[in-house]
């Protein structure tokens, strides 16, 4: 299991108070007009980051290291094609920098980019546990209900893996 760990430069500005303001973002992961349809039918495909205080913390594939990425809000590097759905606000707390560093990289070694599958260990995992542990309340149930319902119904996180190749 290979380890990568953040340090305060990677998530705080120089500005930081010891506010730190949590919400989660989410991506439409497919055409937009087809994400939108099925989110109007109580379901929806997203890709979902965790942001804090502008700075946001995605979980993706990746061949070797850690699949957790650090980037601006909004800018997902390869994947900026997506089309953002909704910034979320979570709960706002009062933690030092490094404890929330710790959070984050306690939280990290447990998403190894080679270890990342779309339907069970994936983006909104990462994003619900790093959530949990930093304020102790659990991402908002629709942004992963899809994952959930493939899951659940029987025969049919087969089909979805055949269709995606995984």
């Amino acid at each position: 299991m290979s380890q990568f760990y953040f340090s305060e430069g990677d998530v705080f500005g120089e500005d930081f108070d010891g506010t730190v303001e949590i919400s989660v973002i989410t991506y439409h992961l497919f055409d937009t007009r087809w994400s939108k349809l099925i989110h109007y039918l109580g379901l929806g495909a997203y890709h979902s980051g965790l942001s804090i205080n502008g700075r946001e913390l995605s979980y993706g594939h990746c061949e070797v290291g850690s699949g957790v990425y650090v980037h601006d809000d909004y800018k997902i590097g390869e994947y900026n094609h997506l089309e953002c759905h909704a910034k979320t606000y979570v709960e706002t707390v009062k933690m030092s920098k490094e404890d929330v560093i710790q959070i984050i990289n306690d939280t990290v070694v447990n998403y190894n980019g080679d270890e990342y599958e779309f339907l069970s260990h994936n983006c909104h995992n990462f994003v619900d546990d790093l959530c949990g542990r930093l304020c102790g309340k659990n991402i908002p149930g629709w942004v992963s209900r899809v994952c959930r319902v493939v899951n659940f119904v029987p025969g049919l996180r087969s089909v979805v893996m055949k269709l995606f190749d995984n």
